[in-house]
C-alpha cells in the first residue's frame, strides 16, 4: 500500500503559503482516506455522487467534502438535490 503519510507530508511541504490541499478520494478506499485524515488532512474531493454519499456517511463528520462542478453534469436532478443538502455551502 502506498505510504499515504509520507506522500501527504511531501505534498504539503511544497505548497505555497495560503494554499490548501484538496485530497482527491476518487477510487481510494476508506483506509487510505483515514490515513490522510489521521495526519490532519480534512479537505477531500470526490467526483462520483454515489461514492460521495457513501463516504460522507462512513467517514468522520468533520471532513470537508468538495464535489467539482464539472462532475455535476453526470448527475440527475434528484442526486444534485441530495448532495446540496448534505454538503456545506462554500463561498
Amino acid at each position: 500500500m502506498t505510504d499515504v503519510k509520507k506522500n501527504l507530508h511531501e505534498v504539503l511541504a511544497n505548497l505555497p503559503d495560503g494554499v490548501q490541499l484538496v485530497a482527491i478520494s476518487k477510487y481510494h478506499p476508506n483506509e487510505k482516506i483515514l490515513a490522510a485524515y489521521e495526519e490532519g488532512q480534512r479537505i477531500f474531493g470526490e467526483s462520483h455522487e454515489q461514492e460521495l454519499k457513501r463516504k460522507h456517511t462512513e467517514l468522520p463528520a468533520d471532513i470537508e467534502w468538495h464535489f467539482p462542478p464539472g462532475a455535476a453534469y453526470r448527475c440527475r436532478g434528484d442526486e444534485i438535490r441530495t448532495l446540496a443538502r448534505r454538503l456545506p455551502r462554500t463561498a
